[in-house]
Parts: structure tokens; sequence; C-alpha cells
């Protein structure tokens, strides 16, 4: 047993650093050419609803191995989905700065 926040801190640290610099892994790069906008964003409010409906049903101090983390809590999951949702946001937003 630990506590089941215990890994969030670091998870914050990591995602939430906007001046670190990651490169993707291969297998989640997304193929070169258009995507389209609205298939995106629904797709993106689906997997959001999925979580909020699960969070709910789930033991969220269960603990589960993945290939990335190791061994990490399922409340450790979602704060990485947050953290790094909200990375992307901040790197979309820098882009379209920079655009304008």
């Amino acid at each position: 047993e630990r506590d089941p926040e215990a890994g969030v801190p670091n998870l914050k640290k990591i995602f939430l650093d906007f001046d670190a610099k990651y490169q993707s892994p291969e297998f989640i790069i997304p193929e070169k050419g258009n995507s389209n906008k609205e298939e995106i964003i629904a797709s993106l409010k689906k997997s959001i609803e999925q979580l909020q409906e699960l969070r709910n049903k789930v033991n969220l101090t269960e603990i589960i191995s993945l290939p990335i983390f190791g061994e990490i809590t399922k409340l450790e999951l979602l704060h990485f989905v947050l953290y790094h949702t909200t990375r992307h946001v901040h790197q979309l937003k820098n882009i379209l700065n920079k655009l304008n």
C-alpha cells in the first residue's frame, strides 16, 4: 500500500515545465497530411467524457503497470492525462501566437 497520489508532484513537475523539450516516441507521431479539426475535437471530447464517467466507477488507488511509467495508480494516471493535455494546450497556444 502507498499513497495513491505519491507520484503526482513528479508528473506535474515533468509535464508543466514548459521550458523542457521532449521527443515524442515514434509510435505516436501522426502521419503527415491534413487532419480533420472537427473529428479531432469530437474524439477529444469523447475521451474526456469517458474519463469522467470511469473515474467514479474504478478503484483509483489500484496500481497498474505500464511500459512507460512502470507502476502507477489510476489516480496518478488521471493526473498524467490532465498535465499532458495542459502541456499540449500550452504548445498549441504558442504555435498560434507565432502564426499571428
